[in-house]
């Protein structure tokens, strides 16, 4: 087969493509070190996530996927895809409660007195 034979299209071929040619000649796989880099990237979202989110077990899985659609929104090269996942996962994370700030004590009299005499 020659250069000028590959086909660019399905439509060259009707019926079968040639032997040696991909079902997909066109398509894209990611390599086993961007699968690895993408998972890396969703594992460090979803542990900043969930510092500042307090779910429930049912939605740590939610969580999961919200940091995955957020991750693939930053690579997207496609606007309509990546505003897709981006209001996705926007969608997903304002079903999952924000943590609680932690409260800090109520000064005390003392204390008070204490920070007056300082100066």
């Amino acid at each position: 087969m020659s250069l000028t034979d590959t086909p660019t299209a399905r439509g060259r071929y009707p019926n079968r493509w040639p032997k040696g040619v991909s079902g997909n000649p066109l398509g894209r796989r990611l390599s086993k070190q961007s699968e690895l880099e993408r998972k890396e990237r969703i594992d460090g979202l979803v542990a900043a996530l969930l510092q500042e989110r307090d779910p429930l077990p049912s939605q740590r899985e939610l969580l999961v996927v919200a940091a995955a659609f957020i991750v693939d929104s930053t690579y997207s090269r496609d606007a309509q895809k990546r505003t897709k996942l981006a209001n996705s996962a926007d969608r997903l994370l304002r079903s999952i409660p924000m943590r609680e700030p932690p409260k800090q004590p109520q000064p005390t009299i003392a204390d008070l007195e204490r920070r007056e005499a300082k100066p």
